[in-house]
């Protein structure tokens, strides 16, 4: 894992092992830059300065980590008994659990387990059911898990069973109701998804479309130009789909039609409509967020749009997208100022390794200036299957790039 100073192109490798590769590569809130390794079974991480030397560890703090006890669980050594570990909220004061049931017969054909949901307030040990009754897929794939709100208000819940429901919770009057307006809301890819800034929830609509539900002030739009999947900007001030690049057919034989709709979040506006979609591979979380608003309007890196064979970047300054050829895993600075992307430069031999055992491209890395057009290649050598992760700081001076990555791209 390197660490590039994209102003002058300096270069430090932070992590060069065969055996426990980074999982986790982040900088963190005052700028330094915190890796996660797997080592012997345990998850260590370590934080680095700039310079690439390790900072003595963090004094001990509440981490609202939760650990089995023999009668239930502790949350920072307070004892919760009868409950198991599950998700706790941003704000730290809620933690929701499942509790086994009974068995169901679906359709007369098989028969489930089924569980109830809980949650307990940590500091003073009161719980509340939000639902009973859920039912088990009985061994699934591509099903997501409860999901908090960012200020842990709320609590999206779903059943695994395929063609079960979603429930929403507002766990401090513990009502709960369905948000389930498709056929399969339980599997990924129509999972709601929450603001990253405040207590709005899109949701997949029975016509296609995206609903926007603001709980605090109770409101609720069905953004008709928006497609979904759907997805927020990292501010929470744009909503866009395709969220994760998946393609509309066309009834007339002609090649599938790729747009990407961008809307205002607070007016519903419609922005724009791009040719192009966001990489598949961002179902990952590789490859950064693929657009940022700015003070001025937006930056999107968009893939396969229309006569351009690698990455589309749309920003004020650029009309009409400006190509980046052969780019991938493009990933636009927090400003809006700078694309970083990977781009093939050869191809490297057998690949022996204790993750896998494969011949993998080679990528050189470069850094792309939207207002001026200038291009710059800060790091070479770096091998992955699809692209490497590049992740930016808050400041816009400092990467990232992961590679292999986690999750084989």
């Amino acid at each position: 894992m390197l660490l590039v100073d994209v102003r002058d192109r300096t270069t430090v490798t932070l992590v060069e092992d065969f055996e426990d590769w980074p999982s986790l590569a982040e900088f963190t809130e005052d700028g330094a830059v915190r890796v996660g390794t797997w080592s012997s079974g345990a998850f260590v991480t370590r934080l680095l300065d700039l310079d690439g030397t390790e900072r003595d560890p963090e004094p001990a703090a509440p981490t609202n980590l939760c650990v089995a006890v023999d009668v239930g669980v502790e949350v920072d050594g307070r004892r919760h008994e009868d409950a198991s570990c599950g998700p706790i909220s941003p704000d730290g004061r809620w933690m929701t659990y499942q509790v086994a049931s009974s068995e169901v017969e679906i359709n007369g054909n098989y028969t489930v387990s089924t569980w109830d949901q809980w949650v307990v307030e940590l500091a003073t040990d009161g719980r509340r059911l939000l639902q009973a009754g859920l039912r088990h897929c009985g061994g699934c794939d591509f099903r997501f898990g409860p999901e908090w709100s960012p200020s842990g208000h709320y609590l999206v819940v779903p059943e695994l069973l395929d063609g079960g429901f979603v429930y929403l919770s507002d766990v401090r009057s513990g009502a709960t109701r369905k948000v389930s307006d498709v056929p399969r809301p339980t599997v990924l890819d129509q999972r709601p998804t929450w603001s990253p800034v405040d207590d709005r929830l899109l949701r997949p609509a029975a016509d296609g479309s995206t609903i926007l539900e603001d709980l605090e002030a109770g409101t609720r739009t069905t953004l008709a130009n928006l497609p979904w999947p759907a997805a927020w900007d990292a501010t929470g001030t744009l909503v866009y789909s395709p969220a994760w690049g998946q393609v509309a057919t066309n009834d007339d034989g002609q090649p599938p039609t790729r747009r990407t709709t961008v809307l205002d979040a607070q007016t519903s506006d419609l922005l724009a409509t791009l040719s192009g979609v966001p990489s598949d591979a961002r179902l990952w979380g590789a490859g950064g967020e693929p657009l940022i608003a700015t003070g001025d309007g937006f930056v999107a890196v968009l893939e396969l749009a229309e006569g351009c064979d690698g990455t589309t970047v749309y920003a004020p300054s650029t009309e009409d997208g400006a190509c980046l050829e052969a780019a991938t895993g493009a990933s636009p600075s927090p400003d809006g100022r700078l694309v970083a992307f990977a781009r093939q430069s050869g191809v490297g031999g057998h690949i022996e390794g204790p993750h896998l055992s494969a011949g993998m491209p080679v990528f050189e890395i470069a850094v792309y200036d939207v207002a001026t057009g200038a291009m710059t290649v800060v790091a070479e050598g770096a091998i992955a299957g699809r692209f490497p992760d590049i992740v930016w700081n808050d400041a816009a001076t400092h990467i990232l790039i992961r590679w292999p990555n986690p999750f084989g791209l």
